[in-house]
Formats: structure tokens, C-alpha cells, sequence
């Protein structure tokens, strides 16, 4: 019984053993005598890991700077004219317009004597030119640097026969003229008014020589502007220029006649009287003035005004109105005195009165009416030359 004691007492032992885990034994062999083994464990792989590829980048390319130019300015130079008077062509505007539709680089303005000045881009040559006057716009054309340039009425006749177009259309458009439409154009205008008795320079070029140097040039444009404000065949200067765009060159009109000069005088009065301080010389003779034909003067509705002298008798007609006087030594035939620039000669017959102005020895006004019981004046004509201002 003791020794069933022996046995089994070391057998519960060791039972008990087994399922407290052992014990604090620090054998590392187990109750059942084989070595412990542990999982075998893999050193750790991380993922592979390829180096990080950038987008390939190309070298940053700026874009190619062309070298800056700079733009070269020439000096355009000319003189302007419009037609009116002296106030007419002070500080006339010249425009440019040339071939990149850039103009002038600063205002251009001409100045007392018409003489202007301007700069443009020398590439953009050649350049259509214009002035606007109170009254008219007149056009040119520049297409070297080293050219004097007129703008003035008679140019703008050339531009118009070369563009065959509205001179406000061909500014405005991108037509570039040959040297040949210009010399041609040049050359037809300038026989046309040859024939129509305008005295000029053989050689002239109408667009290149300066205008106020040449005495012909500067005299055919008042006589042509004369002519123009007397002739019934167009109204005004900008009809002129559309008739010659249209290749009407024979439009143009004849040269006006001169107003006539007259050798006064003054020994063939007998008497004199005074008007406040003006003396006046009465009873003149038929010698007071030479016989003369004149047809230059005109009404303000442009009728022609014809005044005659022959012997005694002095006519002066317009339209359907004709009066006659005669200088025959009466009271009433009287002239002032010699005065140094204007003098008026006063003529009566029956109801009729005439009054004839001199300006140095020019006839330049004449004016005739009837005197009606009242003593107003009715059937009044009057006639001068203003009508060219």
C-alpha cells in the first residue's frame, strides 16, 4: 500500500506539472524530452521598389527675339494752298495716309506762307497727302523722300484724272499710284490749261515744284479760281474735280478776261464841287475815259456783266436788264477827285444812274438802277469781281 503510494504520488506530480506549463523550470526541454522548434520565420522582403522616374524634361526653350528696329523717320516737306482769302490758309492741317495706314508722327501744320513740315516711317512710303480748308479739302501724293510736295486745287485735278475715283474715296482706299499715272496725269491737266490761256512753265511739274517759288504756278491758281466762281457750267470748285475724275479734263475753264484798265482823265472836267470834304470834278466830256470793252465782271447769280464805252455812250447790260448813259458834260457827269487808290464816277440820264468804282485805274465795280419817284432805287444791277474770294 505504501510502496502503490511511492508510485503514484510522483506520477501526480509530475501531471500536475504538465499542466502548469512546466513549472518555472528554466530547462528549455520539454516533459517530452524533444527540443522546442519554433516557426521558422523568413527575414523580411520588403516590396521591391523601382527609383522614382520623372517625366522626362526637355530644356526650357524661350521663344527667338528678333532684334528690335527702329524705325528710321524722313522729313516730308511741301506748301498748301486752299482757294479764299488770306484767313482761308492760315494753319491748314495736312494729313498723311501711307501705305500701313500710319501717317505723319506728330501734327502737321502749315504756316503763314503755306510752307509745312513732317515725319513718316521711310518704309511706309509711298503717301497719300490731304489739307481741309474752311471751304474745300484738297489731296496730293508723296512717294519719295527727297521731293518737295505742293497740296493745293490744281494737284488735287491730277490726283483726280490719275485715280479716275472720288478724291475722298481714293484717300481712303488702298490704291498706290504708279510715277507714270502721275507724270501722265500731270502732263494732261497741265496742256489742258495751256489751251484754256493759263501761261506756264513748259517744264513745271504741277505736284513737284515748289508752288511759292514759281510766280506762273502761284498766278494760275488765282486765274483758275477766278474762272471757276464765273463759269455757269458747274456750281463750285469740288464739282471741277469730280468732273475731271470722271476724264471731263476739258472742264476746266477758259482764263478769266482782266479787269480793265483805264487811262482817267481828269482835264476833261470843267467844273467842281465838294461833298463834305470830297472834291468832285463835274461836266465831264467823253474824254474822261478811253473806249473799252469789258465782260468781267459778273452778278452775284454769276451773269455776265458787259460794259461799253463808244464816243459819248456808255452801256452796261446783264441779263435782260440794259441801261445806257452818256458822258456828255452835264452836271450830273462827275468824278472824284484823283483820289490815290479808289474813285468813283457817277452818271445820270433821265431816271437812269450809273456808278462806275476804280481801284487805281481798274474798273472793278459797276453798279446801275432806276430812280423811281420816291427816289429809291429799283431794276438794281450790280456787278464786280469779289465773287472770286
Amino acid at each position: 500500500m505504501f510502496s502503490k503510494q511511492k508510485i503514484i504520488l510522483p506520477l501526480l506530480c509530475t501531471v500536475f506539472l504538465t499542466a502548469c506549463g512546466g513549472g518555472g523550470s528554466g530547462n528549455s526541454n520539454n516533459s517530452t524530452g524533444k527540443p522546442e522548434t519554433k516557426p521558422e520565420t523568413k527575414p523580411e522582403t520588403k516590396p521591391e521598389t523601382k527609383p522614382e522616374t520623372k517625366p522626362e524634361t526637355k530644356p526650357e526653350t524661350k521663344p527667338e527675339t528678333k532684334p528690335e528696329t527702329k524705325v528710321e523717320y524722313i522729313t516730308l516737306k511741301g506748301n498748301a494752298r486752299a482757294y479764299g482769302n488770306v484767313l482761308d490758309n492760315i494753319k491748314l492741317n495736312v494729313t498723311a495716309k501711307c501705305v500701313n495706314g500710319a501717317g505723319f508722327e506728330a501734327d502737321v501744320v502749315s504756316d503763314l506762307y503755306g510752307s509745312w513740315s513732317g515725319e513718316v516711317d521711310r518704309k511706309q512710303l509711298p503717301c497719300k497727302l490731304k489739307v481741309v480748308s474752311v471751304k474745300d479739302t484738297y489731296y496730293s501724293y508723296v512717294s519719295d523722300k527727297d521731293v518737295f510736295v505742293n497740296v493745293n486745287p490744281i494737284t488735287t485735278l491730277v490726283v483726280a484724272l490719275a485715280s479716275q475715283q472720288k478724291s475722298e474715296d481714293w484717300f481712303n482706299s488702298k490704291y498706290i499710284f504708279t510715277p507714270m499715272d502721275l507724270n501722265k496725269a500731270n502732263e494732261v491737266i497741265k496742256q489742258e490749261l495751256i489751251k484754256k490761256g493759263y501761261v506756264l512753265d513748259k517744264d513745271l511739274n504741277l505736284i513737284t515744284n515748289d508752288m511759292g517759288s514759281n510766280a506762273s504756278y502761284y498766278t494760275v491758281l488765282e486765274k483758275l479760281e477766278e474762272a471757276i466762281h464765273g463759269v455757269t457750267g458747274f456750281k463750285d470748285y469740288s464739282d471741277l474735280v469730280d468732273l475731271i475724275a470722271k476724264g471731263q479734263v476739258d472742264a476746266i475753264p477758259l482764263i478769266p478776261e482782266d479787269y480793265a484798265r483805264l487811262k482817267i482823265n481828269y482835264q476833261a472836267c470843267a467844273g467842281e464841287q465838294y461833298l463834305g470834304s470830297t472834291k468832285i470834278l463835274t461836266h465831264c466830256s467823253s474824254g474822261l475815259l478811253p473806249d473799252f470793252k469789258s465782260k468781267k465782271l459778273r452778278q452775284k447769280d454769276k451773269q455776265v456783266c458787259e460794259i461799253q464805252k463808244t464816243g459819248d455812250l456808255l452801256s452796261i447790260k446783264s441779263g435782260q436788264v440794259n441801261y445806257q448813259v452818256k458822258i456828255n458834260q452835264q452836271e450830273n457827269d462827275k468824278i472824284t477827285d484823283g483820289y490815290p487808290v479808289m474813285n468813283t464816277l457817277l452818271l445820270a440820264e433821265g431816271n437812269q444812274r450809273v456808278e462806275i468804282l476804280f481801284q487805281y485805274d481798274l474798273l472793278v465795280m459797276v453798279a446801275a438802277y432806276h430812280v423811281d419817284s420816291k427816289g429809291g432805287q429799283i431794276d438794281l444791277i450790280s456787278c464786280d469781281g469779289i465773287y472770286t474770294r
